[in-house]
């Protein structure tokens, strides 16, 4: 078998390199979502029920925006290979498109009709009131997250992870402090609860997309100016585009479903099993924030190998990964077994 991985000098070493910004930008995420709950516990299990459920809701957004951005990665990274700036530029202003008209769609469902999608993740009204403040607020969230990803995800096809670190850190930051300001209120500021969650979250959103613009229309390998956003897709090519993104869809429409699951029977059981749900389920966030920053790293590998046209060696770069992930998932399963208890 070992004829067949890839045992070129430095390739694990690079594919560190890109999983660890991506890595810590998931931890990140997470992390985020659980001082989040630490602060709504304070308060009582039914505010921080109805936080964790309308994150939930937004949560299944975020991975459905991954069908452009997921598209827009692994065809960047092929482009990436070539060196043909032309049609990454012609990737990424279809993508953009896609998925902010993606973010407007669920932006009108946040602040118009929130109930809907809350309904569906508990069975308790007050739960679902507190979840409706949360959405209403951050509806504009939408459409900034849809274009951030977008952007990182066109960042990691040319190599650069380390715009997820510079993002999220930025993001992340301004969302925590936002959000101690405002759910309990001090120096004098409102105390909003939920509703300042959800101002907390806007401001590092509208932060995390500010800096990513600058840092996008700066880039040397993008070289993408305001005229480039009137790009298209035509023919072949978008036929291309669209067979990439149809099975990338159809695996985040699955995903999201199975996900929810847990979290819309605890729902419907008591508001009590949400809270207790959602602490053993920030753990496994955790420990699948280590795979997808490996996941998102073997897919800018081998994209960008396929694009040189080695596809021997894209080849077996998979089956290394595999092998590598393989044993990192296990690693992290038995972490997850001995640490459990502790952790709850």
């Amino acid at each position: 078998m070992t004829d067949q991985l890839l045992h070129e000098k430095g390739f694990l070493k690079h594919l560190a390199a890109l999983a660890v910004p991506l890595t810590l930008q998931n931890l990140l995420y997470v992390s985020v979502n659980a001082v989040n709950s630490l602060m709504f516990g304070r308060f009582g299990e039914t505010e921080m029920s109805g936080f964790s459920q309308a994150a939930q809701v937004f949560y299944i957004f975020t991975i459905l925006t991954y069908g452009f951005a997921g598209t827009c990665k692994i065809l960047v990274a092929q482009y990436w290979g070539k060196q043909d700036r032309d049609s990454i530029r012609r990737i990424v202003a279809y993508s953009l498109k896609l998925g902010m008209v993606f973010g407007v769609v669920f932006g009108v469902i946040f602040l118009f009709i929130p109930g809907v999608p809350m309904r569906i993740f508990s069975a308790d009204p007050e739960v679902v009131e507190l979840g409706c403040k949360y959405l209403r607020v951050t509806f504009l969230t939408a459409l900034l997250y849809a274009f951030s990803n977008t952007l990182y995800n066109a960042f990691s096809g040319v190599e650069r992870t380390s715009v997820y670190l510079y993002g999220n850190v930025t993001c992340y930051s301004i969302n925590l402090l936002v959000n101690y300001l405002l759910i309990f209120g001090v120096f004098g500021l409102p105390k909003l609860g939920i509703v300042g969650a959800g101002i907390g979250a806007l401001a590092g959103r509208v932060a995390e997309a500010l800096l990513l613009g600058v840092l996008f229309f700066r880039s040397k390998e993008f070289q993408f100016k305001p005229e480039h956003f009137s790009l298209g897709v035509k023919g072949l090519f978008r036929k291309d585009y669209f067979q990439v993104f149809k099975p990338i869809m159809a695996h985040e429409v699955i995903y999201s479903v199975g996900i929810s699951m847990g979290q819309i029977i605890m729902g419907q059981i008591s508001t009590i099993a949400v809270s207790a749900y959602n602490i053993c389920y920030v753990l496994a966030s955790i420990m699948n924030a280590v795979n997808t920053g490996f996941a998102g790293a073997c897919q800018t590998v081998c994209g960008k190998i396929m694009g040189s046209g080695e596809l021997d060696k894209a080849k077996k770069a998979a089956r290394s990964m595999l092998l590598y992930t393989g044993v990192l998932g296990l690693a992290l399963a038995v972490l997850m077994m001995l640490g459990g208890d502790f952790f709850i």
